[in-house]
């Protein structure tokens, strides 16, 4: 037969030998092939560059599973009639008899109805499958009895990094690369799945390695494919990735342990802080007796030294993830390094030597011991992440004047400490981010680098300077500095026979649960020549204080107790005892006062354990304010 057929047709089939076959018939049909290609996407690019006039699909390629999909595009979107090629094995059937209708239009050309009928539900049934699988929020690979990949969906491409037109025909265990508890899984997978009639769950222990070498933990399934799909016998993988899931799961993991060490540790501290209190407050006062030998008083000095390391082991427990009030006071820095030395000492390694240079002619300071100690802390930490293997660390204090040029319109004295360390250094560009929030050099994933931050933020709160040197190979050195109290230049004058004496006694009123440290403060006090009422609970001391003949001036009261707490009974004093002052004291962090908006004005709080010199120092304090 002649045939003068002058159409351009566009040839799709992933088979090199079928294509070369069914292009050699088209053209003794007369057809124009204007080109072959393999892929979906190849046809879409070329029918861009130059629309054909029909496209024809090889006989292989109507085996993928994009078949229908790219069908149904070439016919709604370019208008291009799609038609499928028949069996090329029979050389006795011509190539126009062999055309199948098109799968999206034209079936009322096909010679009988129920021909028409059968081939428009394939390919409603064949189009609805594509588009559920290209549109899963899974990962899913279909894999035939070989084992051979047949389909990959567009989450699985992204998973396993491998598009489809690379994963068809290969192995699936060369692009389902799993592994379970660190082993590679080598099990019949595709027989598993054969075996069961439900789909068979991999777990939540799979990790699915990229071909780029991408670990992601995922959860999967393997199924057979039932008749209904047009896959019998292949095998259905369904991966889901899980990895930001389980990290957010390891994440409350750890914000579960966080909170329960914080139960724990501030509760400990709390018990430790209340026997603390009571050991260096009666050293204190029996350092401060003059009936003690010389003997006995250096074994008190040995207890009483012991006993200010373990308070500031236990300051350290109850500072995790607890805020405070700041209460500042007059800071020896040099006295507070040598007790604070052996907490730094321990979060190093032994390999790393901590030497202490102190100027013992540093001035004092106005500062909170716990923040100082935090950047001394947070600083040492640095240090110790510096140092690869051994090394050393020095702190060195001593008193600096800025001149007015520098920073201050007016020369300014200051107590510097320097923290050095001779380990790797830092680069330029690194320096300038380490006061940057969430900055960090460690990779470990939920690390974050505040420890810089914070110190900066504490030493502006204190209107000081924080100073960093440091050169890759040569080590790091910090440097703050907080501002000296400046000297009072009538000192030399005793003004104390000067100072009126008082009209009468001043009352105070001890509510405290634990007696040994409610003995303790009813000694100081005392012997400072004031009058002690004392209470166990708030409902005692509510009682005491109605049936006390005079005016209590001063309320110094647990936080923490059973009944009515601390601040609710500085709340029910304040109605009733207007003139009263108040002393909040606790092993706890100040967190636990809670709301202070009803608190009364001019409260003080004391953290424990306090040695004789600070809680006289804040019952003077607010004691004279009351005077004025």
């Amino acid at each position: 037969m002649d045939y003068e057929n002058h159409e351009r047709v566009l040839l799709i089939e992933d088979q090199p030998a079928n294509a070369a076959n069914l292009r050699d018939r088209l053209q003794d049909l007369g057809y124009e092939v204007t080109g072959i290609v393999s892929t979906g996407a190849e046809a879409l690019s070329s029918l861009e560059q130059s629309p054909p006039d029909m496209v024809v699909l090889g006989r292989h390629f109507q085996t993928q599973p994009e078949c229908v999909e790219i069908a149904e595009v070439l016919e709604s979107r370019f208008h291009i009639p799609v038609r499928l090629s028949g069996t090329l094995s029979d050389p006795e059937i011509q190539m126009d008899d062999s055309f199948a209708p098109s799968l999206i239009g034209a079936l009322s050309t096909a010679q009988n109805s129920e021909q028409s009928a059968t081939l428009l539900k394939e390919r409603q049934k064949y189009f609805w499958l594509s588009t559920a699988l290209r549109s899963a929020a899974d990962g899913i690979v279909i894999v035939n009895p070989e084992g051979r990949i047949q389909y990959l969906n567009p989450i699985a491409e992204h998973l396993t990094e491998c598009k489809q037109r690379e994963a068809f025909g290969r192995n699936y265990a060369e692009v389902l690369l799993l592994e379970y508890r660190g082993a590679r899984l080598n099990d019949d997978l595709i027989g598993l799945a054969t075996l069961n009639a439900e789909p068979l769950s991999l777990g939540r222990e799979l990790v699915l390695v990229s071909r780029n070498g991408r670990r992601q933990q995922v959860e999967g399934e393997i199924s057979a494919a039932s008749g209904d799909c047009g896959a019998l016998g292949s095998t259905v993988f369904t991966l889901r990735d899980i990895t930001q899931r389980k990290w957010e799961e390891n994440q409350q993991r750890h914000e579960q342990a966080i909170r329960a060490v914080e139960r724990l540790a501030e509760t400990t501290a709390h018990t430790l802080n209340n026997l603390l209190t009571s050991i260096l407050g009666n050293s204190d006062l029996l350092l401060n007796s003059r009936e003690l030998s010389d003997e006995h008083r250096e074994n008190v000095r040995q207890v009483h030294t012991a006993a200010q390391n373990v308070a500031a082991v236990v300051r350290q427990l109850s500072k995790i993830s607890r805020a405070k009030l700041v209460t500042r006071r007059e800071v020896n820095l040099n006295e507070l390094i040598k007790a604070y030395l052996p907490v730094l000492a321990n979060s190093l390694s032994p390999a790393i030597v901590l030497t202490p240079e102190l100027d013992p002619e540093v001035r004092k300071v106005s500062a909170d011991p716990e923040q100082v100690e935090q950047i001394l802390f947070n600083l040492i930490a640095n240090c110790r992440d510096a140092i690869p293997s051994t090394g050393q660390v020095k702190i060195v204090t001593q008193n600096v004047v800025i001149d007015a040029s520098e920073r201050l319109r007016t020369p300014r004295h200051f107590v510097a400490v320097k923290v050095c360390d001779n380990g790797e250094g830092m680069t330029p560009e690194t320096g300038e981010r380490i006061f940057e929030p969430f900055f960090t050099l460690k990779k470990d994933r939920g690390h974050v680098g505040l420890g810089l931050s914070i110190v900066q933020g504490i030493v502006r709160d204190y209107q000081g300077f924080l100073d960093v040197k440091s050169e890759v190979g040569s080590g790091t050195e910090v440097t703050f500095a907080l501002p000296a109290i400046e000297a009072d230049p009538y000192a030399y004058l005793d003004q104390s026979a000067d100072r009126p004496a008082p009209s009468t006694v001043k009352t105070i009123l001890v509510v405290e649960d634990d007696h040994a440290v409610r003995q303790l403060i009813r000694k100081i006090l005392e012997r400072n020549e004031y009058q002690v009422i004392e209470a166990q609970d708030g409902e005692d001391a509510l009682m005491v204080a109605e049936l006390h003949d005079g005016r209590v001036d001063l309320l110094v009261t647990d936080v923490m107790m059973p009944g009515i707490t601390g601040p609710d009974l500085v709340r029910q004093f304040a109605r009733l005892h207007q003139e009263t002052k108040f002393l909040l004291i606790s092993g706890f962090s100040s967190d636990k006062i809670g709301s202070r908006a009803s608190l009364p004005a001019g409260f003080k709080f004391l953290s424990k354990p306090f040695n004789q010199s600070d809680l006289m120092g804040q019952i003077r304090t607010l004691l004279a304010d009351a005077d004025e």
